[in-house]
């Protein structure tokens, strides 16, 4: 039973990345996340499912409009790579990303910790507009592809907080799309590379529920500042509007931050922060379209997780998201506060096996795209699949 219970709780880790939840299973957490905690030693995660979007008031010429797709991925995680015993490997194929990482497991006791990370998106969309009452403008949709390599030293500072070191390179490229249309008065960038050098302090003060396997109490909480030099030329945007070529250098921030506090024993208050701060000119990366748009965003979310048994957790939520855009001539910049919540379920079957469902509205008209299709979004979101799932071993 205990098995089955620890399995459960990873189960349903994986199952909340779709609405935002904290788990290790996304390509966001692997880049940004530099030491979660795992439940088990080895690790082998399988999940596919369904998920899909529903817009209110269609526009299907620019993607805010219904659309349902296969989603999934495929995770390997594992502290036994060598004798020494002192390293981790994760490694990690999904629709939003492709990621291997292999570093030195400071859960052990050490001191330092090297990190050698390859990840990209063999696919992935860009949505750039601007806000105009309590509508979303698209002035520009166009795909892309990037890679990247990044190698990094992580010194402890004191108990729970790492300070990490890394120097990356990156390479992107574009093209324009079919379904939704890159308007004929939209230039898209150039293909580049880039390259450059972060700085990450993270705070660790998690304590993981030794029955179930997930989170209890405590803080993690990450903060990256970049600085990134890139080879882009050209001057790009929609003509009838804001043009500019990318900035030379550039400077950039990110945090995540995670929050649980117990009430009980089957419940836990759970508060979720991401958000992003760009150059105002940074425009590849600002209008990423999985994620909330904009050269300052924040994504957060207040829940409680609750488990019935030992088969059954629910976790209802409330979500705030925060965008900051350009106008139409990038002038001025507009702002606005969106409002949602969702629910998310995990029905476990077996010690492998369990049937994961979640659903979510916010009333942003530009919410991330789900899938690898198309970007196609809209206010309500869902998921329903399964995971399956191969453990062993205690987490540290």
């Amino acid at each position: 039973m205990a098995h089955r219970t620890t399995w459960l709780a990873v189960s349903l880790a994986s199952a909340l990345s779709v609405v935002g939840s904290a788990s290790a299973q996304s390509y966001r957490d692997l880049t940004l996340v530099r030491n979660r905690e795992q439940p088990y030693r080895s690790l082998l995660q399988f999940r596919g499912g369904w998920t899909g979007v529903e817009a209110e008031g269609d526009t299907v010429e620019d993607g805010h409009a219904a659309q349902d797709t296969l989603a999934g991925f495929v995770y390997y995680h594992s502290k036994d790579v060598t004798r020494a015993r002192d390293w981790a490997l994760d490694m990690y194929a999904g629709t939003d990303g492709l990621y291997a990482g292999l570093k030195g497991d400071l859960f052990r006791g050490q001191k330092t910790q090297n990190r050698l990370e390859v990840y990209g998106r063999p696919r992935a969309f860009y949505r750039e507009g601007y806000i105009q009452g309590d509508k979303n403008v698209v002035t520009g949709q166009y795909e892309g592809q990037d890679f990247g390599l990044r190698i990094g030293n992580a010194q402890v500072v004191e108990k729970g907080l790492v300070l990490d070191l890394s120097a990356f390179y990156r390479r992107f490229g574009f093209k324009t799309t079919d379904d939704p249309a890159t308007r004929i008065d939209y230039v898209i960038p150039d293909d580049y590379s880039a390259f450059g050098g972060a700085v990450t302090l993270e705070q660790n003060t998690v304590e993981l529920d030794r029955r179930l396997g997930l989170p209890r109490q405590g803080v993690l909480w990450t903060i990256t500042a970049e600085y990134e030099r890139n080879t882009s030329k050209r001057v790009f945007g929609f003509s009838s509007g804001y043009t500019s070529e990318l900035p030379t250098g550039v400077y950039r921030g990110e945090t995540h931050l995670e929050i649980y506090a117990p009430n009980g024993d089957s419940g836990v208050w759970e508060i979720q922060v991401d958000g992003g701060l760009y150059d105002s000119a940074d425009r590849v990366i600002a209008y990423r379209a999985n994620r909330v748009q904009g050269h300052i965003w924040g994504d957060g979310t207040l829940g409680y997780r609750m488990v019935f048994g030992s088969s059954f957790l629910l976790k209802p939520l409330l979500e705030v998201q925060y965008s900051r855009t350009l106008d139409l001539t990038g002038v001025s910049n507009k702002q606005k506060v969106y409002w949602g919540g969702g629910l998310s379920m995990s029905w476990i079957f077996s010690a492998n096996l369990a049937l994961v469902m979640d659903y979510s509205y916010v009333n942003n008209p530009s919410r991330g795209y789900v899938g690898i299709e198309h970007d196609y979004y809209g206010e309500h979101q869902f998921f329903v699949g399964m995971d399956v799932l191969f453990g062993s071993g205690g987490g540290r």
